[in-house]
């Protein structure tokens, strides 16, 4: 496992994810990482939190299925505004085939692209990437 962070300076994550086991298995893992973790549950009620909290790290499943905004709606606007633009992403999904079409993409803006299903090996790599990239 990754040594966990500096616990005076915690950085704090954003998860975003439709999959509760994921959400918990991601939770537990960056918590016992000694990182904290921001868990909003809809789409909507992410970006908000997203402002509001300004996380270190945004892992995002970009293939929610809520009423609210999917995980494109919620890159998207990350996108677009000045306040968070800057945050690094890591964009996990298991739609092999958005990935395939879009991961260019993410990588030139700079982000991680995660596979589900993913080893936690790997999740510790791409949030060690990110935070090497800011």
């Amino acid at each position: 496992m990754a040594t966990p962070p500096d616990t005076t300076t915690m950085m704090s994550i954003a998860v975003i994810d439709d999959d509760p086991g994921c959400l918990q298995l991601m939770e537990d893992v960056l918590q016992m990482q000694g990182y904290h973790t921001i868990v909003p549950t809809k789409g909507e009620d992410a970006y908000n939190l997203i402002l509001r909290k300004h996380p270190d790290l945004i892992i995002l499943d970009i293939r929610m299925n809520q009423d609210a905004l999917s995980g494109w709606h919620i890159l998207e606007r990350i996108w677009a505004d000045h306040i968070v633009d800057h945050t690094p992403v890591i964009v996990c999904t298991a739609d092999i085939f958005f990935l395939r079409k879009m991961s260019a993409r993410l990588l030139l803006y700079g982000y991680q692209v995660l596979e589900k299903p993913f080893d936690i090996r790997e999740l510790e790599a791409c949030i060690a990437k990110a935070f090497r990239t800011t």
